[in-house]
């Protein structure tokens, strides 16, 4: 599949990559479009937060449920609400160790 991928010292590509697998209790969902946001601008130009390549850009998208056909949004930057930043309400981003994805129904 193909991948917007940032490779370091300021530099993104197009890449071939592989498909991930869905571990228990997830899906695969095939990206439509996706967006790329303040916080992917922010690693390529080497700002907070810092990040090491290669990192694959466009982590806010739509597509579609590879096991229904169900349209979905997905952003998975949401709160753990159990970690610290969370209980001091600083949940947006939350530290990198506490990404959840989250599938939300929508008539697109």
């Amino acid at each position: 599949m193909k991948a917007l991928v940032y490779v370091g010292d300021a530099t993104v590509r197009q890449l071939e990559v592989a498909a991930p697998r869905p571990g228990s209790g997830e899906v695969m969902v095939r990206v439509l479009q996706a967006g790329v946001c303040g916080t992917d601008m922010c690693v390529v130009r080497d700002e907070r937060p810092k990040a090491e390549a290669p990192m694959t850009l466009g982590h806010e998208f739509v597509g579609l449920r590879e096991d229904t056909g169900e349209r979905v949004i997905v952003n998975p930057l949401l709160a753990c609400g159990r970690c610290r930043a969370c209980g001091e309400g600083r949940a947006h981003p939350v530290s990198y160790t506490h990404l959840r994805a989250h599938e939300t129904r929508h008539d697109l």
